[in-house]
C-alpha cells in the first residue's frame, strides 16, 4: 500500500514536470514567433522608410504591436485577475494551508501562459 502510494506520488511529480516543461517551450515558441513576425514587418517598413526618410511611421507601427500584444496580456488579467503577479507568493501561501480561489484552475493557468507570452513579446526589443 505505502508503495503504491510513493509511485503515484512519483508518477504525478514527473508528470507535472513534463507539464511545465512543455508549457515553457510553448511560451518560448509563441513568443519567438511572435517577434520574428514582429520585427520583419517593422524592418521592412523601416528599409522602406529610410529611402524616403520617413522613419517615424515605422516606429509607430513597432509601438502598435507592443500595445497590442500588452493589451491582450492585460485582457487576460480582467479575465482571471489572480493571473496578475508573479504566482510565487501564492503559490507559497496555497502550500502553506491558505486557501486563494482559483489559485490552481485551468482558467488561471491558461491566462498565466498566454499572458507571459503576449507581455514577454510586446517587450522585446533585440
Amino acid at each position: 500500500e505505502s508503495q503504491k502510494y510513493e509511485a503515484v506520488r512519483w508518477i504525478l511529480v514527473f508528470a507535472i514536470g513534463v507539464s511545465v516543461g512543455l508549457v515553457g517551450l510553448f511560451v518560448d515558441f509563441f513568443v519567438r514567433l511572435f517577434t520574428k513576425f514582429k520585427f520583419n514587418l517593422v524592418g521592412k517598413s523601416v528599409e522602406e522608410c529610410s529611402e524616403k526618410g520617413c522613419l517615424a511611421p515605422s516606429l509607430f507601427e513597432l509601438l502598435a504591436f507592443n500595445m497590442t500584444f500588452i493589451f491582450i496580456a492585460s485582457v487576460l488579467v480582467l479575465i482571471e485577475p489572480v493571473a496578475a503577479s508573479s504566482g510565487i507568493p501564492e503559490i507559497k501561501s496555497y502550500l502553506n494551508g491558505v486557501k486563494i480561489p482559483g489559485i490552481v484552475q485551468l482558467r488561471t493557468f491558461l491566462c498565466k501562459a498566454i499572458g507571459v507570452l503576449f507581455t514577454v513579446a510586446g517587450g522585446t526589443t533585440t
